[in-house]
């Protein structure tokens, strides 16, 4: 059975917020080519709380323990560019 992997990328709010937008296009534009990836990247920053419940709903279905509600598409979770630290 392949199995299925998922790209996230932490640590999002260290990076200028034009510069990790770039950085999922060319990774999502990468995963179409790739059968066994989940086609989005997940976005993380713990230092504002961003995409951790994302995070922790796919995981849970990974595990088995469906959640009902879809994670949110992987823009929610940019922090904004005011606030990326450098």
């Amino acid at each position: 059975m392949p199995v299925k992997y998922q790209v996230i990328f932490t640590k999002c709010d260290l990076v200028d917020a034009t510069e990790l937008a770039r950085r999922v296009v060319i990774t999502e534009e990468e995963l179409t080519k790739r059968p066994r990836a989940m086609p989005n990247v997940v976005l993380v920053s713990s230092a504002y709380n961003a995409g951790i419940e994302k995070l922790r709903r796919i995981i849970l279905n990974v595990a088995g323990r469906r959640v009902e509600e879809a994670p949110p598409p992987a823009t929610e979770v940019t922090p904004p560019a005011s606030t990326a630290r450098q």
